[in-house]
């Protein structure tokens, strides 16, 4: 599962509210084998759609044309937000997993796409790039397909390989304890849920 509370709350209140609303959620599916990704919230770039408008090279470019519009300067604190309630859920399920029986809840990961798409002014909806009839004039929060969010799919596969990289690497942890002191694993972290390599 891929979530996020999206761009168009504007109050900072009520999206960090969504937030929390949003993991009590997932919390409540009791699906403990999902891999949960909270994906952050990328804002808009202003003057998206001037002619020769590229990438920028750094946070610092990006920062300089940081703008107020719709409160999209807002979005790296909502984006903070929802990393601490990330952590206090992940401090919650690992203390609740080494308990038995295992709580209902999942591990729930972070896709932070912010630092990454923050750079790309290019490729917007009402971006010169847009070429199409689907083109908006006055849209320089959504991207234009293919573009720029594709890159969110490939760091989601590079963060599904890590994953199943730690699961295997776990596994072998548990198995060495497990035979060290007879059968038990005192004070490993739990097993994350399956995830197929």
């Amino acid at each position: 599962l891929v979530a996020n509370v999206g761009a168009h709350i504007n109050d900072m209140l009520q999206n960090q509210a969504a937030t929390d609303r949003l993991v009590e959620a997932i919390d409540q599916l009791g699906r403990v084998d999902d891999v949960v990704l909270l994906r952050t919230t990328v804002p808009g770039h202003r003057d998206c759609m001037l002619p020769g408008i590229s990438p920028y090279k750094d946070y610092r470019q990006y920062e300089s044309s940081d703008t107020t519009k719709w409160n999209w300067h807002k979005f790296k604190y909502n984006n903070d937000h929802m990393d601490r309630v990330m952590s206090q859920h992940n401090a919650v399920y690992k203390n609740k997993n080494r308990l038995q029986p295992p709580q209902k809840m999942p591990k729930i990961e972070m896709l932070d796409v912010f630092p990454m798409t923050i750079l790309r002014a290019d490729g917007h909806a009402s971006s010169m790039d847009c070429g199409g009839d689907g083109c908006d004039r006055d849209d320089c929060l959504h991207y234009s397909l293919p573009g720029p969010i594709d890159w969110w799919s490939h760091l989601m596969y590079s963060h599904l390989l890590d994953l199943a990289q730690e699961q295997v690497e776990l596994q072998q942890q548990h198995l060495l304890v497990e035979e060290e002191h007879g059968g038990t694993d005192r004070g490993l972290e739990p097993l994350p849920p399956h995830i197929p390599i």
